[in-house]
């Protein structure tokens, strides 16, 4: 019996050991059971997406982490498109007008440092539309632009299609622009079919009508124009193709004439202020200009006021003198009539030996001359134009001998 209570007695002591062990481990930091895992937030999902006006669009922002993340949008919406925090569902039609490219910053928590951010950008496009006028005239010889304009997001680009374009006027698919001079004879209807497309559909579509007009010349005769030389001109300039229109005094709106004639000679006729402006925009979007001037004993105010133009224009200083001798036709003005000499010494008209940055028309072997030419490009302040100065009127009458009904021809025909 004494036996069998001692092994009693040691199982006890090591069941309680046991015990007792288990109650130090169970109690002891860093034991027992995990707690659940937290991790930080990281956003998965791409940093852009495209809506179009008037289509529904749907996009989902994604993330990993745990707890499950939720979503916090800032920067504005397009109107009709909203955002779902919880899903972090962007969803919507965007209204008409919205199309732009929308900034935005998406955040996602989960109570786990740090929070993952993201710069996105919504991008709405829109369906093109054209915005431009439906018509355009050029003249021949004229230099003529007009650019097609159309609204939609991403920038439309065109496509021009219908009859051929006249010869000496492109088009720009990029930029819409339609430009050019029409050469000689290409006078006409031109019916034509404008695209605009930017990959959201429709394409949108324009019927469009370039007319390329016959040029017309301004001849500015005056109160008191020199005579015959209004007929003898307007006959030239017809069997040359051209329509002639004549005016007492300048116009205010010169653009539509491939060429101006103004043989106002006179020394109470100088050109006014507002003349040497109009003649300035005028030579800047490339027309041609003729200035007829005359002796200098009566008409210096005449002639100072064409050398005042040429001055401002940055073609040069021009002093002119009364003593002249017959000159010859210098090149181009030789052709297509052929014509070496005129006989200014006859009619008297004033000479300059200083053409400034442009070149003589006629000139004598005193290498003085009696008519000025200004080529494209000479005049520092109106590149784009053309002018021709002559200090004398009446060898323009149609009584004069045929060398200066050549020379008029020649300039009139000027390419």
């Amino acid at each position: 019996m004494k036996s069998s209570v001692c092994w009693e007695n040691k199982f006890f002591s090591v069941g309680m050991i046991v015990f007792l062990m288990f109650l130090i481990s169970a109690c002891t930091p860093g034991n027992g059971p995990s707690p659940p895992s937290r991790i930080a937030p990281t956003i998965t999902s791409a940093d852009s997406t495209v809506f179009t006006v008037g289509t529904a669009g749907t996009f989902t922002v994604t993330a990993i982490g745990d707890p499950t993340p939720t979503f916090v949008l800032a920067g504005a919406l397009p109107s009709g498109v909203t955002f779902n925090d919880t899903t972090g569902v962007l969803s919507g039609t965007p209204a008409a007008g919205s199309s732009s490219v929308y900034p935005l910053t998406i955040t996602a928590s989960n109570g786990v440092s740090p929070d993952a951010t993201q710069n996105f950008t919504l991008s709405v496009y829109s369906a093109p539309v054209i915005t431009s006028a439906n018509n355009k005239v050029f003249t021949e010889g004229i230099a003529g632009t007009f650019t097609v304009t159309a609204t939609g997001t991403p920038p439309p680009t065109f496509a021009l299609t219908g009859d051929t374009l006249p010869s000496g006027v492109t088009f720009d698919s990029v930029t819409g622009v339609l430009i050019g001079i029409p050469d000689t004879g290409t006078n006409g209807t031109y019916s034509l079919t404008i695209t605009a497309s930017n990959g959201v559909f429709p394409n949108a579509t324009q019927s469009f009508t370039l007319v390329v007009s016959i040029p017309t010349v301004l001849i500015v005769q005056g109160s008191s124009p020199y005579s015959g030389v209004v007929p003898n001109l307007t006959s030239i300039m017809n069997a040359a193709g051209l329509t002639v229109t004549t005016s007492v005094n300048v116009p205010s709106s010169l653009s539509s004439y491939i060429q101006i004639w103004d043989i106002r000679w006179q020394g109470s006729t100088p050109l006014t202020a507002g003349d040497i402006t109009n003649y300035t925009t005028y030579l800047g979007g490339g027309g041609t200009l003729v200035l007829i001037g005359e002796n200098n004993f009566s008409n210096a105010n005449r002639n100072n006021s064409i050398i005042s133009l040429i001055s401002s224009l940055g073609g040069g200083s021009i002093t002119v003198s009364d003593s002249c001798i017959d000159q010859t036709v210098q090149s181009p003005f030789n052709i297509p009539s052929s014509v070496t000499t005129v006989p200014f010494s006859l009619i008297d008209p004033a000479c300059t030996a200083n053409p400034g940055t442009g070149t003589f028309i006629t000139k004598g072997s005193d290498n003085n001359g009696s008519a000025i030419y200004y080529a494209r490009g000479t005049l520092s302040g109106a590149a784009a134009g053309r002018l021709m100065v002559v200090f004398d009127v009446n060898w323009m009458e149609g009584t004069r001998g045929a060398d200066f009904q050549s020379l008029i021809n020649n300039m009139v025909r000027l390419p």
